[in-house]
């Protein structure tokens, strides 16, 4: 019998072991286009993990669906992502319990900084304290100096 803390951990290794034998077998040395279709985003956890998974791999990224939203936008704090210009972004600010976190807010800024700080400078001024959903092009972005999809 497992105890409620050993149940968690090997859930947690199952997670991170089934991400990895997707994107193995999945990815293709040379690219691994995260928008291929619509992406709604999902959990900001496992968003981190894969992006930490590409740095480790240092695969190419491409951002070319129609649309990237929600925790899909944090791959533009991953320096090997290219988007298309045609691809809407959409950005919410980072909540805790309905409410916008100063803490992750800062985070995603910082991130988005790390790789190009227009995009940092424009997600604090534009989407850091609002819950509005705002929605941009990846020409937005080109134009910011994060890098074209050929």
């Amino acid at each position: 019998m497992t105890n409620n803390r050993t149940g968690t951990a090997w859930w947690w290794i199952f997670r991170a072991a089934a991400v990895a034998i997707i994107l193995a077998i999945a990815v293709p040395a040379f690219a691994y286009e995260v928008a291929r279709k619509d992406t709604r985003g999902g959990f900001l956890a496992d968003t981190l993990r894969q992006i930490a998974e590409a740095e480790r791999t240092n695969i190419q990224v491409s951002i070319t669906g129609r649309r990237c939203a929600s925790s899909c936008t944090m791959w533009l704090t991953y320096r090997k992502t290219c988007v298309a210009r045609r691809t809407k972004f959409q950005f919410h600010c980072y909540s805790v319990n309905g409410t916008c976190s100063p803490k992750w807010n800062t985070f995603a800024a910082q991130r988005l900084a790390s790789v190009n700080p227009a995009l940092g400078e424009w997600f604090l001024k534009e989407v850091a304290g609002s819950q509005r959903l705002r929605t941009v092009t990846g020409e937005t972005f080109i134009n910011l100096g994060a890098k074209e999809c050929e």
